[in-house]
């Protein structure tokens, strides 16, 4: 039965498994979540792709002007990716290159992180995770003794 129990443990721990990571696709007009967000105060998380090796954090803001008036715009993706590492002047250039002087390049700020393990790319997630996995550890060390 314990042997069950730890064989159980291991697989809920994702060992050997798919790597999962949090996942949001939010986009802020002068604060104001867009309503076709995915709003990343949401604990949603997704098993990746087995090529994905990483998990991201994806934060670009920027100025737009449109018919006279500045809106501040904030994007924040986070998911799954294949991808080690990435150039935000590459964001930046195809940005300028879409919305020509529709975007003030001198206040676009870009951020891109990435980590490799289960649900890295949100700290609540992870310490959620962390208390779950303790207390689980904690119940088998129990049973073994």
């Amino acid at each position: 039965m314990d042997l069950l129990l730890l064989l159980v443990f291991l697989s809920w721990l994702g060992l050997g498994g798919s790597l999962q990571c949090y996942t949001c696709n939010e986009r802020r007009t002068d604060s104001i979540v867009e309503a076709t967000s995915t709003t990343c105060d949401q604990m949603q998380f997704v098993e990746c792709n087995s090529e994905d090796e990483v998990c991201f954090i994806d934060v670009f803001s920027y100025e737009m002007n449109k018919d006279g008036s500045t809106s501040k715009m904030r994007d924040v993706k986070k998911g799954c990716s294949k991808e080690q590492s990435k150039d935000c002047r590459d964001l930046e250039d195809s940005f300028e290159q879409a919305l020509g002087n529709q975007i003030d390049i001198s206040k676009m700020k870009c951020n891109y992180e990435i980590c490799q393990s289960d649900m890295c790319n949100s700290s609540l997630r992870r310490n959620v995770y962390w208390t779950v996995t303790i207390a689980t550890l904690t119940v088998i060390s129990y049973l073994i003794t």
